[in-house]
C-alpha cells in the first residue's frame, strides 16, 4: 500500500472518529436537555408555591388557633409548619419517649430524613430550619429526575413529562418543598425501582433499606423487590440465601430504628404506640373512611379546606391505576397495591380516616405514570388537569403557610 492511500486511510478513519464524536455529544447535550425541561416544569411548580406563600398572609389571617411555634419569619419559613416541628425537635434534642402516655412523641418520626438534615447543617454551618428545606428540595428535584429516567426508559419521552407534570402540580406536592421527609422517601423509592429494572436486586435492596428508615410506608417496597429476587427456576439453599439477605437489607432501616428504640427506651415499637397521640378517642372502623366521602359539600363552607378532597384523591389514584393497570408492569402494581392496603389498615382502620392521604399517595408514583398514559392523546385534557391542581397547589399552600391546614 502507498503513502497515499493510507493517508486517504487515516483521513476516513480521522473523520468517521469525529462523526461519532460529534453524534455522541449531540447526543449527550440532547438528553442533558430534556433532563433540564423536567427541572424546569418542576421549577414552574415552586414558583407557584413560592407565590401563595408570599400572598398568604394577604389572603387569609394566621390562624392562631393553630399556630403552636414558628421557626424564623423569611418567606422560605412558611413552608414549615405542623410536622416540620417534630423533625427540628429531633435534630435539635434527638428523641424522647414517655410510656404510657397519651401525648404527642417525637419517637413516631423515623430518623434518616432528620438525621441527614443535621448533618448538612452541621456540615455547611446552617440554621438546622435552613438545612430541613435544603436537604428536602434537593432531594425533590432528585425525585424529578429519577421519574424522568424511569418514566423515559420504560414508557417513552412523552409519557416522562407528562408524569413529571403531574407529580410537580399535584396539590400535595407541596410538601416535596416543606420540611418533611416525603421527598426523600419518593427519591429512595424511584432509585430503588431504577435499580429493579436494572435487574439489581441487591442495589435495591440497600435502596429500600434507607426509605425504611425514612417513612414506615417504606416497608411496601418490600413486596415488589422480593417479587423481582424471587428465584424464577428451582430452588436451591444459595438462591433462598439470596433472597432472605436481600429481604433482610431492605428492611434494615426499620430494623435499625427499632434496635435503638429498644436499647435506649425498652420499647423498639414506640414508634406505632406513639401514634396514639395523634389517634386518641378515634374509633377502629372502616366506616369513618367511608363516612368521609359525605364531606364533600364542606369544602365550599367557610374557608375551603381540603381535607373533604382526600378520599376523592384516593379514590382517583387507586381509579387511575387500576384502568392503566395493562400498561403497568407487575412490580409497579405491587407496589400500588401494597401502598393502599397500607393506607387502608394504617389510617383508615386505624379510624383516622383519610386525614393526611393526600401526602401519604405522594410516593406511590405509579399513578404519576399510569396517568401520563392515559392522557398522552388527550392535551386538552391534560392541560385542564394541569390548570386546576395548579389552582390546587396554589390554595394548598396558602392555607398550609397560614396554619389553616395539614395533610
Amino acid at each position: 500500500m502507498d503513502r497515499s492511500t493510507d493517508g486517504a486511510t487515516s483521513d476516513a478513519a480521522g473523520a468517521a472518529t469525529a462523526l461519532s464524536i460529534g453524534s455522541a455529544t449531540r447526543i449527550i447535550e440532547g438528553a442533558w436537555a430534556k433532563y433540564a425541561l423536567a427541572v424546569t416544569i418542576f421549577a414552574a411548580s415552586r414558583i407557584v408555591i413560592l407565590i401563595a406563600v408570599s400572598l398568604s398572609s394577604a389572603l387569609l389571617p394566621l390562624n392562631l388557633h393553630a399556630t403552636d411555634w414558628n421557626d424564623g419569619s423569611g418567606i422560605f419559613h412558611y413552608l414549615l409548619r405542623w410536622d416540620s416541628g417534630w423533625y427540628l425537635e429531633i435534630m435539635r434534642g434527638g428523641y424522647r419517649y414517655l410510656p404510657d402516655t397519651l401525648a404527642k412523641q417525637n419517637v413516631a418520626f423515623f430518623p434518616l430524613y432528620p438525621l441527614v438534615s443535621w448533618c448538612v447543617a452541621n456540615a455547611f454551618g446552617i440554621a438546622y430550619s435552613t438545612a430541613a428545606l435544603v436537604v428536602a428540595n434537593l432531594c425533590a428535584a432528585a425525585s424529578v429526575l429519577l421519574l424522568y429516567k424511569y418514566a423515559r426508559d420504560k414508557y417513552g419521552t412523552k409519557i416522562a413529562f407528562y408524569a413529571v407534570a403531574i407529580l410537580s402540580f399535584f396539590p400535595a406536592s407541596l410538601f416535596l418543598s416543606a420540611g418533611y421527609a416525603e421527598s426523600l422517601a419518593l427519591m429512595l423509592t424511584l432509585a430503588a425501582f431504577l435499580e429493579l429494572e436494572r435487574g439489581r436486586h441487591l442495589k435495591a435492596a440497600i435502596w429500600c433499606g434507607l426509605l425504611t428508615a425514612a417513612r414506615p410506608t417504606g416497608v411496601v417496597m418490600l413486596l415488589p423487590i422480593a417479587w423481582c429476587a424471587w428465584p424464577r427456576e428451582r430452588w436451591t439453599r444459595s438462591s433462598l440465601a439470596r433472597l432472605m439477605a436481600t429481604l433482610g437489607i431492605a428492611g434494615s432501616g426499620l430494623a435499625a430504628y427499632m434496635v435503638y428504640l429498644g436499647f435506649t427506651f425498652h420499647a423498639p415499637l414506640a414508634f406505632m404506640t406513639s401514634q396514639a397521640g395523634w389517634t386518641h378517642g378515634a374509633h377502629c372502623s372502616l366506616l369513618t373512611g367511608v363516612y368521609s366521602f359525605k364531606y364533600f359539600a364542606e369544602l365550599f363552607r367557610m374557608i375551603p379546606v381540603p381535607y373533604a378532597l382526600d378520599p376523592w384523591i384516593f379514590a382517583s389514584f387507586a381509579v387511575v391505576i387500576f384502568a392503566a393497570r395493562s400498561r403497568l408492569s407487575t412490580p409497579e402494581l405491587l407496589f400500588a397495591a401494597a401502598s393502599f392496603a397500607f393506607l387502608i389498615a394504617t389510617c383508615l382502620c386505624s379510624g383516622r380516616g383519610f386525614l393526611t392521604m393526600s401526602r401519604e399517595l405522594l410516593t406511590v408514583f405509579p399513578a404519576y405514570l399510569a396517568g401520563a398514559t392515559l392522557l398522552a392523546n388527550r392535551p386538552r385534557s391534560l392541560f385542564a388537569l394541569h390548570l386546576c391542581m395548579a389552582v390546587g397547589l396554589f390554595w394548598y399552600s396558602t392555607l398550609f403557610a397560614q396554619w389553616y391546614w395539614v395533610d
